[in-house]
Formats: C-alpha cells, structure tokens, sequence
C-alpha cells in the first residue's frame, strides 16, 4: 500500500517530471519533501521519525548500492530517488482512482453517512410535511493492503549490462497499481446493472461491454 509520504509526493511528481530529462531524477527535491512529509507525519515522531528513516536507510546495503550507482552524496537522495522511482512507476497504474475518490486514514473502520434528499410540498393553509434530509450510515473496514517486494543479489545487480536496479525498483510500484486498480475494477464490476447510477451497463462504441482490457 503507498505510503502516507507517498501520496503528498505524487503530486509534485506531477509538477515537475515534464522538466526532466529522460533518465533524470529530482533527487535533493524528492528526499527532502519524503522526509518532510514523514516529519509532519505525528504517528512517525516529526523529526525523530525522519532521522530513524535514514538510519534504517544508512544500514540497508540496497540504498548503499544506489548511491555508489547513481553517484549519490548521501542516503536521503538515494531514498528520495528509489521513492520518486516507484511513484513514477505506480501513477500510471493508479486509473482507479479516476473511478472513485481516494481519502487518507489511519483508523481499521471508517463510517460514511449517507444523505437521502428531502422533499418540498405544495401547501394551501396547512403546514407542510415533515419531509426533510434523512441519514443512514455505511461503515467500511480498511482491511486490505497492496505490497510487492523483491531480492536482488549484489553480484546480478552489478553484472547487467541494462539498469536492472531502475526497472526493479519501478516494477514494484507497477505491480502495486495494477492490482489495486484490478480490485476496483472487480468490485465495480460486481455490481448489479440495475444498481448502476445509469441503471445499465456502459459500452463502446460497437455496443460491447467495457472490459478490463478497455482499462489498461
């Protein structure tokens, strides 16, 4: 599942990937607005939070290798560059968040309240009907979580003639896309055609159903 960080991240990816060159990264910006982001962050411990990252970091060959790789000066670039790397990879992916909203939480429940319009009468000298907005709840459980991981062994990351190390460390953020948007995609699928907003199902142009090879 992306991260807290990642999220505030995605948008200044956004704003600054058109500057780049291909095959550059906005290093010193991305390790500086990461921490930032985990510092504001009161369940990370605000300063303390970001200087464990590093430490944790600092410890971990992995980050070791990408500053020696990617000629690097210190282990907060080596994880803003691993970081924008996977939001790069991920945004593409991430169509199904064009179908529903997104809204960051900490809390395992969280409770949507459900309005159902009221209604205005037509009236001569009596009083109306009490008809106005009424309310029903929907909880939902945040139960789910997207991962991917990977191992690499230092011999194969340093033995290929091809940057392995980019399309790794992307393939990550790639695969936590698609399967988040593949599950919303089958939930969507799921419903009932009557239960649509439209009260059917939507098709292309030729009058067949969309499929999920319509999305990707």
């Amino acid at each position: 599942m992306l991260s807290k960080e990642a999220m505030k991240v995605l948008e200044l990816i956004e704003e600054s990937k058109s500057n780049l060159r291909p095959g550059q990264y906005p290093v010193k910006q991305f390790s500086r607005n990461l921490l930032e982001a985990v510092e504001a962050d009161p369940e990370e411990g605000g300063q303390r939070g970001s200087d464990k990252v590093v430490e944790q970091a600092k410890a971990n060959p992995f980050y070791k290798f990408v500053m020696k790789e990617a000629q690097l000066s210190d282990v907060s670039q080596a994880l803003g560059m691993v970081h924008s790397t996977v939001i790069n990879a991920a945004v593409p992916a991430l169509i199904g968040r064009e179908m529903i909203a997104v809204l960051p939480t900490t809390k395992p429940l969280v409770r949507f309240i459900l309005a159902k319009k009221g209604k205005a009468w037509r009236v001569g000298e009596t009083r109306p009907w009490s008809t106005g907005e009424k309310y029903s709840k929907q909880d939902c459980n945040i139960d789910v979580e997207w991962a991917a991981s990977e191992e690499w062994s230092q011999s194969f990351l340093e033995d290929t003639s091809w940057p392995v190390l980019q399309r790794q460390v992307a393939e990550i953020g790639r695969a936590i896309g698609e399967e988040e948007t593949t599950d919303i995609y089958n939930l969507y699928n799921g419903i009932a055609a009557g239960s649509l907003a439209g009260g059917a199902i939507q098709t292309t142009g030729d009058g067949a159903s969309f499929a999920w090879a319509d999305c990707v």
